[in-house]
Order: structure tokens, then sequence, then C-alpha cells
């Protein structure tokens, strides 16, 4: 599994059932970049992508088999998160994160001209 395909499966579990372009926003990616790694996980029996009430939504959830993949690949990337504690410590990780946090959130304060 990709780590793109992980972090779609933790979205998609967290957000339950949900309209594309509300999980886009929730997870700062463009909607058309999901929806093609959407697809990936679709085909691959992950994920299932369906019309929501307004024939323009579409909604995402995860499969039953979806359900499993993230339960199976979340020990790895627990343990994955723990080491990367290591190599620079968790002050410096702790720090990058917040940074990283702060540019999500002025790029959804700012509008493109």
């Amino acid at each position: 599994m990709e780590p793109t395909q992980f972090t779609l499966l933790i979205a998609c579990a967290t957000a339950g059932p949900v309209p594309i372009s509300a999980l886009a926003g929730a997870i700062a990616i463009d909607r058309i970049t999901l929806t093609r790694n959407l697809r990936l996980l679709a085909r691959q029996g992950l994920a299932r992508v369906t019309e929501g009430e307004d024939r323009r939504v579409r909604q995402v959830e995860l499969s039953r088999n979806g359900r499993t993949a993230r339960a199976r690949a979340l020990p790895l990337w627990q343990k994955a998160q723990s080491g990367m504690t290591e190599i620079p410590g968790k002050v410096r990780l702790d720090g990058l994160l917040g940074d990283l946090g702060a540019v999500v959130k002025l790029s959804r304060t700012r509008k493109p001209k």
C-alpha cells in the first residue's frame, strides 16, 4: 500500500460516508487529485464512490475490505511514526508538524487571484 492510499483510508474511515468535495477540503487536496486517487482505491475494492442525493455530488466511503486494510496497516504506520520521532527528536518533529499545520491553515484562508 502506498502512503497516499493509507492517508485516504484513514481520512475516509474518519469522515465516514462523505462528499468528495468535503473530503478534499478536510485533507487539503484538490478534488481532481483526490478523485484520481479514490479511483485507485475503488479498483482495489477498498472504497466505494457513489452518487449522493444530488446527482452532481459523489460520495465516498470505505468498503469492508478497506476497513480491513486500514486495520492491518495502522500498526505498521504507528511503528514507522515512532521511528520518525527518534530521528530528528520529538521537539524538532513537533515543530515541523506545527509549521506544516500553519501552512495548511494559511492555504485555506488565502484565495488564488
